[in-house]
């Protein structure tokens, strides 16, 4: 695309909803899982003065992430 298209910078808007829990391992070590939904999920190439060449919009999906955490005591 960027031979193509010269573009300036690239633009991503994205909006979800979903849940997060947290579990504690040990100390101050958690696991975090969150479960959601993407509602919307848009990116734009830009030129120079921020006009957009191209839009491209995704469907809404299901996400799903786990993590570890550190938090102090």
């Amino acid at each position: 695309i960027g031979q193509d298209l010269p573009f300036e910078s690239v633009s991503l808007s994205i909006a979800d909803a979903g849940l997060i829990a947290g579990l504690k391992l040990a100390g101050p070590v958690w696991l975090t899982a969150y479960g959601g939904a993407t509602l919307l999920r848009r990116y734009e190439l830009l030129d120079e003065g921020n006009n957009e060449l191209l839009g491209l919009d995704h469907s809404p999906g299901p996400i799903f992430r786990l993590g570890l955490a550190l938090r102090p005591e």
